[in-house]
């Protein structure tokens, strides 16, 4: 049996679990791309590191009240399926 028959049977691969791991995985990788490129590139206006950390939290924490907000209004308006 192939590997891909094998891994289709587990209950965990089935609904958009495969769509959303994939999709987490670009995201993710992007966004390591985007640090790489941006810190230096703040740090060259003369910023410290403690600046740059500041920065980093404040689009952390924008980040994390944007998926709230956005998931209950998803939640009021009604999800749409993949």
């Amino acid at each position: 049996m192939k590997l891909e028959k094998r891994l289709r049977k587990l209950p965990v691969l089935k609904g958009n679990i495969p769509a959303l791991a994939i999709s987490d995985f670009i995201s993710s990788n992007g966004w390591s791309i985007f640090e790489v490129i941006w810190q230096p590139f703040v740090l060259s206006f003369g910023a410290t590191v403690s600046i740059l950390g500041g920065l980093s939290s404040i689009h952390t924490i924008l980040g994390s009240g944007l998926q709230v907000m956005t998931g209950r209004f998803s939640d009021c308006i009604g999800r749409k399926s993949l």
